[in-house]
């Protein structure tokens, strides 16, 4: 898997026969949007449970790379002692579009390591 945020000169172009169409990446963001994570026994949605980590809803963004695959970032802020740390989430899918992974993070623009990316998303179990 492979780390991509979102750069409107790093994806599909939309006039590329092998693009999604809008409609298609808002229908992927909102399967996403809409699942639980991984072992998350609550039951709750990704968005509500970044609504209550934020203290806002997320935004997202739904895009194709260069190479086909489907990527669904999450962006916002958590407030902190030392003040207010920006987070942006990205889930792969799979090629059948079937399925999805949390395969990168930022905070404040710094990418962080596959541990630290298992242990938040344990944060929801």
């Amino acid at each position: 898997m492979s780390t991509r945020f979102f750069d409107p000169g790093d994806r599909l172009p939309d006039w590329d026969e092998n693009a999604f169409t809008q409609e298609e990446l808002i229908i992927m963001v909102d399967m996403v949007r809409e699942s639980t994570f991984s072992d998350d026994h609550t039951g709750k949605p990704i968005d509500d449970r970044l609504t209550e980590l934020f203290g806002f809803p997320a935004e997202w963004a739904g895009f194709q790379g260069l190479d086909g695959t489907c990527y669904v970032n999450a962006y916002g802020a958590v407030e902190t002692d030392d003040g207010r740390d920006e987070l942006d989430l990205q889930f792969e899918l799979s090629d059948d579009l079937t399925q999805f992974t949390l395969t990168a993070m930022r905070i404040n623009c710094e990418e962080q390591d596959e541990r630290f990316i298992a242990e938040f998303e344990g944060q929801f179990y």
